[in-house]
């Protein structure tokens, strides 16, 4: 519900190249970019710490004691590795971090780094950016703005 409605928000505010099929490949190839293959469980271990999930709002499966039980069960979940990944994108906001006019999954890869301006502080950035664009078929740069960080 969450997906549907941030993506309708998305689309009366900016233009968006985003549907609920291409939003699970673009996460996919982000998470190429973490982990070099395509295993959720590898991108949520490279990728997804307990801060992060808590961001996403600590989603979860099956029942748990802990926030931290129920954290390690959801690294072991596809769909719950890729709701946070969801979740996080959606709560820290939805900014079109390489001023092109329009949030697609370029944006997305920017966000799940934590940076939405200059990755140039995010370890080793040049090289994730190189897989995600391998698996995402992208020919042109990806550039980032110049601006502040939103």
């Amino acid at each position: 519900m969450k997906l549907a409605t941030f993506l309708v928000l998305i689309l009366i505010t900016t233009q968006v190249d985003l549907t609920i099929y291409n939003f699970r490949s673009c996460i996919k190839c982000i998470c190429h970019s973490v982990s070099l293959c395509y295993l959720m469980k590898n991108c949520a271990k490279f990728s997804i710490t307990f801060d992060y999930w808590r961001a996403a709002d600590s989603p979860h499966i099956g029942a748990h004691t802990t926030d931290r039980e129920a954290f390690e069960l959801c690294q072991n979940n596809d769909d719950c590795i890729y709701e946070t990944i969801e979740n996080y994108i959606i709560n820290v906001g939805q900014h079109d971090c390489n001023c092109d006019g329009v949030i697609d999954c370029n944006d997305f890869l920017f966000l799940h780094y934590g940076k939405c301006r200059n990755p140039s502080d995010i370890p080793n950035f040049e090289l994730k950016k190189k897989y995600y664009m391998e698996c995402m078929q992208i020919k042109q740069p990806i550039m980032y703005c110049d601006a502040e960080e939103i």
